[in-house]
């Protein structure tokens, strides 16, 4: 399959675009290239072909229970920060 200059030029109308000569070739030239791997992708039988979501059984996601545990206070972890209030840890500036 190929497309032709009159092809793209409507094409270019539709879109509501100008496209000069020069462009029009080079758009041909892409476009054919384009239509050339899908025509080889199409060629390629699927039919033969396994299902890949069977590979989704292999890789189940290994979950672990969710457990509650206690949380510590914030005077316990501001302990552990050089500069620090009361419920407030101060941190480096990272952006500038």
């Amino acid at each position: 399959m190929t497309i032709t200059k009159k092809e793209i030029l409507k094409l270019g109308e539709l879109a509501k675009i100008r496209i000069s000569e020069s462009e029009v070739e080079e758009l041909q030239k892409q476009l054919n290239k384009i239509l050339r791997f899908v025509d080889k992708i199409n060629d390629h039988s699927l039919e033969e072909k396994h299902d890949s979501s069977a590979i989704n059984n292999l890789y189940k996601n290994r979950l672990r229970p969710d457990r509650i545990t206690e949380h510590p206070d914030g005077s316990s972890i501001s302990k552990n920060s050089p500069h620090s209030s009361e419920t407030l840890i101060a941190v480096p500036l990272v952006i500038e």
